[in-house]
């Protein structure tokens, strides 16, 4: 669908929508760390009981270890965001409310009621 809306579009549409190819290669990047990032993984599971995670994998036996296991990991890994130091001193903020409109296009929000997503 991408490339045949770049076939189809004009230029000077997604010149007006400020089309950047930044998150599409933000994406891709994502892409390739998750993948280059999950080979060392797959090595040690293929290693199975003589790798690096001998002991767990022994200890794995039964859906209900599997979900016992992905669950204390998950809960540990997700938790490591509340550990990091805060990113500035100063307090957290609530942002003040805004007024929606009503309707479909308070919905939507501001940048997608634009003009220039209309076709030509």
């Amino acid at each position: 669908m991408g490339l045949l809306s770049l076939v189809t579009t004009r230029g000077a549409i997604r010149a007006q929508n400020g089309f950047t190819w930044g998150p599409i290669k933000e994406v891709a990047y994502l892409f390739a760390g998750i993948f280059v990032t999950i080979i060392p993984a797959l090595a040690i599971l293929q290693a199975g009981e003589h790798g690096a995670l001998a002991g767990l994998i022994r200890a794995v036996r039964t859906p209900a270890h599997y979900f016992w296991a992905a669950g204390g990991l998950s809960s540990f890994l997700g938790q490591r965001a509340h550990l990091s130091p805060p990113s500035s001193t100063r307090p957290w903020q609530p942002r003040p409310a805004r007024r929606r409109r009503a309707g479909l296009a308070g919905l939507l929000g501001e940048p997608l009621r634009s003009e220039t997503f209309i076709a030509y």
